[in-house]
């Protein structure tokens, strides 16, 4: 990589080797194109070439819909320019030989799967030309986002640096750089990454097609100019990119107590709250902040994960975090100027400040009892990646339905926990059956970290737990 990152292994959260990827404790390993944004999802290799795979299937369909319309037409040209915007992504994937080593590794089962079936999200055109077209009205949203995030960053115990989930096409990230020294972006979507990756080298144009609740041929299609050095408006800004990763908000690459603001704008509703949470609080330094922007729309099917506003605020409060102040925002989100219909969003927004200290962590507590909490199961799952060769995953879920995927062998230790045995203990028995490596030593440990920030494990008291 040409610039330090702040990730570390999103598995065992020791520190990356930073030109590779690879963690040297769990063997965990990132796939990094282009030596700027890293690929944290389970499977990296399979994610990146099914991303490959989507954006050329999706700039395909583009082209047979032109084709399809027949004479020649401003939304027959307008397709041919969303198409080859999208292999223009498709292309940024192959430029480089670790992202074309994982093309070939994608099964050919898979291929015909992936063929016209990418979800809406994995299409970046629409949300990148709301984060960086210039469009009036998307600049309007942006504007009413940003100023919540300035108001409540106030609170941040400092300004060194912060996180942005669920960061789309970057837009939220770079604009947190007026804030925050460094800003941290992750978002589970190889397309959304690849976006920010290849505006960071250059501008993207294209005419965007959109045919509803139009009232004439012309509003149908929009000429749209992605571009960051235009959008800025500091010079500082102009320069400045945020660190961008693909990965999983549930098991994020950042270090413990790093980062002094969390912001989630438009992401609280994705995933279930308290995993979410549980992440959140194991980033976050003492007194760090969550920010969040957005509605409660709930991207999930469990009812029993979709709270009111009034249960978001308790369930941060049982977390340990304090409400310090809050705003209804109303306007249009992602608004088309003369479209026939509108989503209109009164958006909630606040901010919430980590209050509870962090609980006893290894080694400082590594002669205290390792006690697991009494109710939880564990779910084991076979996995078909790509590659076509199959493994299998182990997940603990607790009674409030948060979720962590955990190591086999980490999983048959805890399971025989007595709620008297210390870490100390458990490694002398395990070095009892065989020489223990010290990168076998530290792996164990962060795991155990990791159950301990998660809510399975807690150190010192053999007390039920709360």
């Amino acid at each position: 990589m040409k610039a330090p990152l702040p990730w570390v292994c999103p598995t065992c959260k020791a520190h990356l080797d930073v030109p590779t990827g690879r963690c040297a404790v769990c063997r965990t390993s990132a796939l990094i194109i282009g030596e700027t944004l890293p690929i944290f999802l389970t499977e990296p290799r399979s994610a990146v070439g099914l991303a490959y795979m989507g954006l050329a299937s999706r700039a395909a369909s583009k082209r047979a819909m032109a084709e399809r319309l027949g004479t020649p037409s401003p939304l027959r040209a307008a397709l041919a320019t969303e198409a080859a915007a999208l292999s223009s992504l498709a292309a940024h994937i192959g430029l480089h030989a670790e992202a074309r080593s994982a093309l070939e590794s994608i099964s050919p089962a898979l291929k015909p799967k992936v063929e016209g079936s990418f979800e809406q999200y994995l299409d970046p055109l629409s949300y990148a030309a709301r984060d960086w077209g210039g469009a009036a009205a998307a600049e309007q949203e942006i504007e009413r986002v940003m100023g919540c995030v300035e108001r409540f960053s106030t609170h941040a115990p400092d300004r060194t640096s912060a996180l942005v989930l669920g960061a789309g096409a970057g837009r939220f990230a770079d604009e947190a750089l007026s804030l925050y020294d460094r800003v941290a972006a992750l978002d589970n979507s190889v397309a959304m990454g690849l976006v920010y990756d290849a505006l960071r080298k250059g501008d993207l144009a294209f005419d965007a097609v959109d045919a509803r609740n139009c009232q004439t041929a012309d509003e149908q299609v929009t000429q749209v100019a992605l571009s960051r050095a235009r959008i800025k408006r500091t010079p500082r800004l102009a320069k400045a990119t945020a660190a961008f990763a693909v990965g999983d908000a549930l098991c994020l690459p950042l270090p413990n107590s790093s980062q002094a603001a969390v912001l989630s704008l438009f992401f609280t509703d994705v995933l279930p709250l308290p995993s979410l949470l549980r992440e959140v609080s194991r980033v976050l330094k003492p007194g760090g902040v969550f920010v969040h922007y957005g509605p409660l729309e709930y991207h999930f099917a469990d009812l029993a994960q979709q709270y009111p506003a009034s249960g978001v605020r308790t369930l941060f409060a049982d977390v340990g975090f304090t409400m310090l102040d809050e705003a209804w925002v109303p306007g249009f989100h992602r608004e088309r100027q003369n479209a026939l219909s509108k989503r209109w969003f009164n958006c909630w927004a606040f901010v919430a400040r980590l209050d509870r200290p962090r609980a006893l962590r290894l080694p400082e507590g590594a002669n205290q009892p390792l006690v697991l909490a009494p109710s939880y199961r564990i779910d084991t799952s076979t996995v078909h990646p790509a590659s076509g060769a199959e493994s299998q995953t182990s997940t603990v879920i607790l009674p409030d339905g948060a979720q962590r995927r955990v190591e086999s062998g980490v999983i048959e230790l805890i399971q025989n926990l007595d709620g008297a045995t210390t870490f100390a203990m458990l490694l002398t028995s395990l070095a009892s059956q065989g020489p223990l490596a010290q990168d076998e030593r530290l792996s164990l440990q962060e795991a155990i970290n990791g159950l301990i920030d998660f809510g399975l494990v807690r150190l010192g008291s053999a007390d039920p737990f709360s």
